[in-house]
């Protein structure tokens, strides 16, 4: 805001017809107003600075925090998937095992049965002679 020049608004009123003493005065109190004006621009503007200020702290702050739980969440879904790893890499040992255990069991089952078969054969044909 531009600077309120009382001495040349009073001089304005009285060329306007307004009596010397009451211009003055109304130069005065209009000079008041403008410096009070003045003031509250001046608080306003150091207000907004304050707020720009607060404004940016609390922005870095989030953004601070944001990226710490990012880093969080990121370290805890690789804990997680080192896991998961671990656990597959048992299982397929598992079941790797497993399908050997069933082929020893087919396999004796089938020697078994063969043997079995070919002991009534034998047993048949011992008889029938």
């Amino acid at each position: 805001m531009t600077s309120f020049d009382a001495h040349q608004y009073a001089k304005r009123l009285i060329k306007a017809g307004t009596p010397p003493a009451q211009a003055d005065v109304h130069a005065d109190a209009l000079g008041q107003v403008a410096d009070e004006v003045a003031m509250i621009e001046k608080r306003a503007e150091s207000q907004r600075c304050q707020a720009e200020r607060f404004e940016q702290h609390i922005t870095a702050h989030v953004d601070k925090s944001l990226s710490e739980f990012r880093e969080y969440v990121n370290r805890r879904f690789s804990e997680q998937d080192e896991k998961i790893a671990a656990m597959n890499i048992d299982l397929i040992q598992r079941i790797e095992a497993a399908k050997w255990d069933v082929i020893r069991w087919t396999f004796g089952i089938v020697l078994g049965a063969a043997s079995l078969e070919t002991g009534i054969v034998a047993a048949l044909l011992h008889w029938m002679r």
